[in-house]
C-alpha cells in the first residue's frame, strides 16, 4: 500500500513538508522540489486596476506559470493559453523576488504567443502560451525538463491560487499526489496527463513537477465534472481528485524546431539543486494585494506614456 500525504502552504511561515513512501520507493528530497517550485513559480495577470476582491478575481482570473527559458535579458513563462486569452492589453509576471514585470500587449503582439485558442468551453490546439519579458540586470533560475513520466509516480504541482477563507492572501502553493495516467488520446486543449494533487483556481499553468525537481506538465485543468472551470475543481473532487495537465512532451514537439521559439531554448538550464539552493525571502511568497501592483506597475507606464505624447507635441526647436 503507497502512503501520500499532500504538501499544503502555510499562509505566514512557509510550507509543510511531508514525505511520500511506497515499496521499492527512494526518498524524496522534498528541499528540492520546494526550492526549484519556489524559485522558478511565477503569478501571470492581467493589468487590473483596484482591490483584491472577488469580482476583480471571477473577471481577470490570474494565473500562474514557470519559468522555461531565458537568452541574456530576456525571459520566457510558459502558462495555459486560457490564462492570457485577453489580448490587446497588459500583464504582468510576479517572479519569485516579489518584483512585477512588464508585459505589452497593446503596441506589439511578441510578447505572448498562444499554442492554442478558448473556444467556449473547449481549447482548439494545446492550451499553452509563451509569455515573454525583459529583466535586464536579474538573474532568475529555469526549469530543468524532463520526458520521462511513469505512472503511480510522486507529483507536484505548484501555483498561486486565489485567496479563499482558509487563505486570505494570495500565496505560494504546492500541493503533492501521484501521476494517475498518460492518455494516448488527449482531451481538448493536449490535456494527457493525470494527477491526484488538488489544485485551485489560480494554480491554473503552473508546472508540474517530478520528484527530483524536474518540469513534466503544465497544470491547466480541475478535476471535477465541470472542465469549463478551469483550475478549480469541483466540491466532490476535494479530497480524491484527478486533475488535468499537458505533458511537456507536446510543448517541446511543437516549438523545439521552430526558428520562432529558438531563444526560448538558448540558455541550458541549471542544475535543480543549484536553483534550490538560492536565497528567497519570506515575504515574497505572500502577496497581500496583487491588483495593487499592477495597478501601480500600469501607473508608471501611463505616465511615461503621457510624458512622450507631450514632447511629440512641442516645437522641435525646443527640444
Amino acid at each position: 500500500m503507497k502512503h501520500w500525504l499532500k504538501l499544503l502552504g502555510l499562509s505566514t511561515i512557509g510550507l509543510c513538508l511531508c514525505l511520500w513512501l511506497g515499496r521499492g520507493s527512494q526518498a524524496i528530497d522534498l528541499n528540492l522540489v520546494l526550492g526549484v517550485a519556489r524559485q522558478t513559480t511565477v503569478v501571470v495577470a492581467q493589468d487590473l486596476k483596484d482591490g483584491d476582491n472577488q469580482a476583480l478575481r471571477e473577471a481577470f482570473r490570474p494565473g500562474s506559470g514557470v519559468l522555461i527559458g531565458r537568452k541574456n535579458d530576456d525571459y520566457y513563462v510558459l502558462t495555459n493559453a486560457h490564462v492570457v486569452s485577453a489580448r490587446g492589453t497588459d500583464y504582468g509576471v510576479r517572479t519569485a523576488d516579489g518584483i512585477v514585470h512588464f508585459v505589452d500587449d497593446q503596441d506589439t503582439n511578441d510578447n505572448i504567443i498562444p499554442l492554442g485558442k478558448l473556444n467556449q468551453n473547449k481549447v482548439e490546439g494545446s492550451d499553452l502560451a509563451v509569455v515573454h519579458f525583459t529583466a535586464p540586470g536579474k538573474n532568475y533560475p529555469i526549469v530543468t525538463i524532463n520526458r520521462q513520466k511513469i505512472t503511480k509516480e510522486p507529483v507536484f504541482v505548484a501555483g498561486w491560487p486565489d485567496p479563499g477563507p482558509q487563505f486570505p492572501s494570495r500565496s505560494f502553493r504546492l500541493t503533492s499526489g501521484t501521476l494517475r495516467a498518460l492518455l494516448k488520446q488527449p482531451e481538448d486543449g493536449d490535456y494527457n496527463t493525470q494527477y491526484s494533487a488538488p489544485t485551485r483556481r489560480g494554480m491554473s499553468g503552473g508546472p508540474v513537477f517530478n520528484s527530483r525537481g524536474e518540469l513534466i506538465a503544465i497544470h491547466g485543468r480541475g478535476g471535477g465534472k465541470n472542465l469549463a472551470e478551469y483550475g478549480e475543481p469541483d466540491r466532490d473532487c476535494a479530497q480524491d481528485c484527478v486533475n488535468r495537465g499537458i505533458a511537456i512532451d507536446i510543448f517541446l514537439a511543437k516549438t523545439q524546431q521552430n526558428p520562432r521559439y529558438a531563444p526560448i531554448f538558448a540558455s541550458a538550464p541549471p542544475d535543480p539543486k543549484t536553483v534550490a539552493q538560492l536565497p528567497l525571502a519570506p515575504s515574497s511568497q505572500i502577496i497581500a494585494d496583487i491588483y495593487k501592483l499592477f495597478t501601480d506597475l500600469r501607473g508608471v507606464k501611463t505616465k511615461v506614456d503621457d510624458i512622450e505624447k507631450r514632447l511629440e507635441r512641442l516645437p522641435q526647436d525646443r527640444l
